[in-house]
């Protein structure tokens, strides 16, 4: 069985003046002062982890550190009361490897299912005043393109590339993507990497608080000519229990995307 989220760390927070609020996500902390005219958000990264909880930790706390990795202040002519802490995807394509070389058969569709670690994005509640948009898990870069000159920088993570979403345990902060392939091709091909432009994906959610990305389809059909990709209509997912809940960074002309690097399918 999956794990079941207790309750969602996204949502609307009220602050009382000079009040903090601590979030643990065990790959990130921060704490987050509400003051009469300014916000201040101490934060720090952990990039090694000992006991990485299984529920995002969120609660009133009255320390706050002396030491933190980075801090953040921002004055307004007032402070509001709210704050919407919400999940976003990352804001560059995330190029996923199958830990194992996985080999698409002639003539088949199938749906792969791809996790992503979210953005812990803030803003002033009824605003749209951002006041932190940061990774909950960093990261590395990667290169993707057919050479050095031509491509686009990226992130790089690798996957299992699980075929039963079900039973795909994950943590609260990571979204699940699933990715239908399409093989028109006369023959077999082996998936060593996939792009995917998860800026261009809303964040949706299921009965149990899970997070999920709209999706694509990648459709392959000739070899050495461009993949093309199309992401999920969002009624679609409605109608199978998912919730919309955040729209994609970024936006494109209907949701399709045109992918030129022979490279997309080494």
């Amino acid at each position: 069985m999956p794990n079941a989220i207790i309750s969602p760390w996204f949502g609307q927070y009220t602050f009382e003046l000079n009040q903090t609020f601590y979030l643990n996500f065990g790959t990130l902390e921060f704490w987050i002062t509400r003051k009469t005219k300014e916000w201040l958000i101490h934060y720090t990264h952990h990039h090694t982890l000992l006991d990485e909880p299984e529920q995002v930790q969120i609660h009133p706390t009255a320390e706050i550190p002396k030491q933190s990795d980075g801090i953040k202040r921002i004055v307004t002519t007032q402070t509001h009361s709210s704050l919407d802490i919400m999940p976003l995807l990352a804001d560059r394509a995330l190029v996923s490897r199958p830990t194992i070389p996985t080999i698409i058969a002639q003539g088949e569709v199938i749906t792969l299912f791809v996790t992503c670690s979210c953005w812990c994005h803030i803003k002033i509640h009824g605003t749209d005043i951002t006041l932190l948009d940061i990774p909950i898990k960093r990261y590395s870069d990667t290169w993707f393109g057919p050479n050095p000159r031509e491509g686009e920088l990226c992130y790089a993570s690798k996957t299992s590339a699980s075929l039963d979403a079900e039973g795909y345990i994950t943590k609260p902060y990571r979204a699940k993507i699933p990715i239908k392939i399409i093989n028109r091709l006369g023959e077999s091909f082996c998936l060593e990497r996939l792009n995917i432009p998860v800026p261009y994906l809303d964040v949706f959610i299921d009965e149990q608080y899970q997070l999920w990305g709209q999706g694509l389809s990648f459709l392959r059909e000739l070899p050495h000519k461009n993949i093309k990709i199309r992401a999920n209509k969002t009624e679609a997912l409605e109608k199978l229990g998912l919730k919309r809940i955040v729209s994609a960074r970024q936006t494109s002309d209907e949701n399709i995307m045109m992918k030129a690097f022979d490279m997309l399918f080494a």
